[in-house]
Order: structure tokens, then sequence, then C-alpha cells
């Protein structure tokens, strides 16, 4: 057998050598290609996550601003329709409130009792077996219905110290004191909401109320005498009258109705987010049509008499047809109004509400022939560039039971919970 010569052996050797290089610089390729990809998956990610960031940075900010510039608008129209019926000598507060909470309950309130009706049959249990939820599902129920009463109670008051105010004093007064309503809301929010506001917050509120009170020095400026209604005081039907000894009179009605209407939004945003709409809806309707139709029947009996009736001198479709436009538009704003108080919070629904005023005005101009600069633009900028720099930022807010209202103590409800999750509901039923 012969040897194997030395240039027998070194071309196997030289072809392992270049067969491991050959397969080292491919393993190498493919981790570089690898990374590459990783590092171009990566950046691409990242840029993704910042694109929907920012999406949803802005949307933060434009649905809140765009949901309460409609509610500002709807505020607007009802101001109009009632500027209409002042000029026609017609004053019924009371009664004008009480036609939209009517439709309010017919509306919300047989959809509300078919849905209680199925969970009722869904809940349905053995008759003979004592469950834990009869005492505290009581409780619960009294405590709903409660402030459901209240809420009304105090929505019927705020709507009518506002119509009525204007009996007595002026618009520059009432626009002034409405103001009123932003840090009663904010203080009733940190009390009761355990709301924690941050310096934004609070930014926010000041800007907006100097652009309320630029508003406010502008209608001064440019309508100083203010829209007038020629007075009438046939039968019971009140008109505008402006005396020194019944601004006073009329300025309690407004910040009345201003620490009112605080009270009711903070109260709307607290029964929303734990009760759901349609249940604030059906009851807070039945509460506020009760109590406006007793107080109707007694302060405003007259008055009605006397416009169904009518004189020949009394434009009839003009009194009705401003009803009804009065209706509608109270009838949408409180369909959307809990919709926006769950999505945002009642704070920011107040300083949304600022640029009613604006709203009002351009609309008078055309109808009342009021007087226009370019300056309320100005104003009507900052308040939209305050209620967005509140957006910017959510406030912190605890969605538990209201400290002063609570009737159950913290024990009972987390068994209520604990057994109606068991149930397959994450609300309580009536």
């Amino acid at each position: 057998m012969s040897k194997p010569t030395k240039s027998s052996q070194y071309p196997q050797v030289t072809t392992g050598l270049c067969d491991e290089l050959t397969h080292f610089r491919i393993v190498a390729s493919s981790d570089e290609s690898e990374s590459t990809n990783s590092d171009i998956h990566c950046s691409s990610s990242a840029c993704l996550r910042t694109c929907k960031c920012t999406i949803s940075r802005w949307h933060s900010i434009g649905v809140p601003l765009l949901l309460g510039q409609v509610l500002a608008g709807m505020i607007a129209a009802t101001a109009v329709c009632s500027t209409f019926l002042a000029n026609a000598g017609v004053s019924v507060p009371l009664s004008q409130n009480l036609f939209h909470y009517c439709f309010l309950f017919l509306c919300y309130f047989p959809p509300r009792l078919f849905c209680l009706f199925r969970r009722r049959q869904s809940y349905q249990l053995d008759r003979n077996c004592k469950t834990p939820t009869t005492r505290f599902c009581t409780k619960d129920r009294l405590y709903r219905a409660s402030l459901y009463i209240l809420a009304g109670l105090i929505d019927t008051h705020a709507n009518w110290s506002f119509v009525a105010a204007y009996k007595f004093t002026n618009v520059t007064s009432i626009q002034l004191l409405d103001c009123l309503t932003i840090p009663v809301a904010v203080l009733l929010s940190i009390i009761f909401l355990r709301s924690r506001f941050f310096w934004t917050h609070y930014a926010a509120v000041i800007i907006c109320l100097a652009g309320a009170g630029g508003m406010v020095a502008m209608d001064v400026l440019v309508n100083p005498t203010g829209p007038q209604i020629p007075t009438n005081t046939s039968g019971n039907i009140t008109v505008l009258v402006e005396s020194s000894s019944n601004v006073i009179l009329g300025d309690f009605l407004v910040i009345l109705g201003s620490v009112a209407y605080a009270a009711s939004n903070v109260l709307q945003q607290y029964l929303v987010i734990r009760y759901g709409f349609l249940d604030f809806l059906a009851f807070v309707s039945l509460a506020a049509l009760v109590h406006t139709a007793i107080y109707s029947l007694t302060l405003e009996r007259t008055a009605l008499f006397s416009i169904l009736s009518g004189s020949p001198s009394s434009n009839h479709a003009l009194i009705f047809g401003c009803l009804a436009g009065y209706v509608a538009a109270m009838f949408s704003l409180y369909s959307l109004m809990p919709y926006v108080l769950a999505k945002t919070s009642a704070v920011l629904v107040n300083l949304s509400l600022l640029t009613a005023d604006v709203y009002a005005l351009l609309i008078g101009i055309y109808l009342f022939h009021y007087g226009f600069h370019v300056l309320y633009l100005l104003c009507f900028s900052v308040i939209l560039f305050g209620v967005g720099l509140f957006s910017f930022r959510a406030p912190l807010t605890r969605q538990t039971h209201l400290r002063c209202l609570s009737c159950l103590s913290e024990q009972s409800v987390y068994e209520v919970t604990v057994v109606q999750d068991a149930l397959g509901s994450k609300r309580t039923p009536i």
C-alpha cells in the first residue's frame, strides 16, 4: 500500500477550511441581516407607537372640544328661543322646562323599564333560598332613589333660577355671575368626587374665566343698554323689568342658579359613571317632572291659561314655535350631556358652555340687531384655548360613593358588588 503524498493531503485540508470559512461567512451575514431587520422592525414599531400616541392625544383634546361646543350651541338655541318668548310678553320658566322633562320621561323611562324587567328575569333566584343581597340591595335602592330625587330637585331649581333672573337683572350681570359655576364645580369635584386637578387645569380655568370676562366687557362697550324688552304686566305674564330694587334679587338668583348648576353637573357625572346614562335619564327626568309639574300648576297656572286662551294681538304661531324650539334644544342637550360628562368631567363641560354667549350673540346679530366687535372672536379663541389646555391632561377621579350622601358602608358596597358580579352583572339592579 502506497502512502499518500503531501500534495494529495493538502487539498483536502484546504477544502475543509474553505467550507468552514464559507459557513462562518454565511452565518455571520445571516446574523447581520437579522439584526438589521430587527432594527428596522423596532424603528417602524416605534414610529407607529409615536403616531398612535399623537393621534390619541389629539383625539383626547378634539373630541371633548367638539362635544362641548355642540352643547354650547344647544344652550345658545335655548337662549334665543327664550328671548323670542320674552319679546312676545311670555315668561313661564317652569312650564317651559316641564315640556322637555315630559319628553325625556316618555323617551327614556319605557326602555329602562323593559331593561329592568329583562334583568329581573335573569336575576331570578330560588325564593326559598335567602341570599345575602336582600338587605344590601334594599339599602342601595334607597340610596339611588334619594340621589335621583336630589338630582331632579337641584336641576329644576337651577333652571328656574336662571330663567327667573332675567326679570330682575340685566344680561351682563347674568353672564358675569354665571362664571361662578366653574370654581364651584371644581370645589365640589374635589370634595365629593375626590378629583385631583393639576396646575394645567387651574391655568385653563383662569384662562377661560379671563376670556369670559373679556366677553362681558365687550358686551358693555358694544351693547351698553342690552336688549330691551317691552314691559307687559297683563295677567300673570311677567317680563323683564330692570329696577335698582330688583337687581340684588336678580343677582342672588343667578348666584343660586350657578351653584345649583355646578352641583347638578357634579352629581350627574357621578350617577352616569356609576349607573349608566339610560338609568340616569329615566329616573332623574321622572323626579324633575314631578317637581316641575307641582311648581308649574301652583305658580304659573294663570299664565298658562292666558297663553292657551290667548288674546287677538298675541302671535300664537311664534309662541308655540319658540316653545317647540326650546323643548327640542333642551331635549337634545339633556340627551347628550350624560355622555359628555362620562367622557370628560363636569368642570370641562362648564368651561365649554362659556362659548354659548358667543353663539347666541352671532345669532342675535341677525335676529335682534345686536352690535358686534372683532374682539368677541378673540375672547372666543381664548376660551377655546383654555378648554383645549384643560383637555390635554385628564384629572384623576376616584369613582366611589359621595362622602356626605352615602348610606352604605364600604363592606356592604363590597358585598353587593361581589354578589352581583357572581350573577353576571357589573351594575347593581334596582
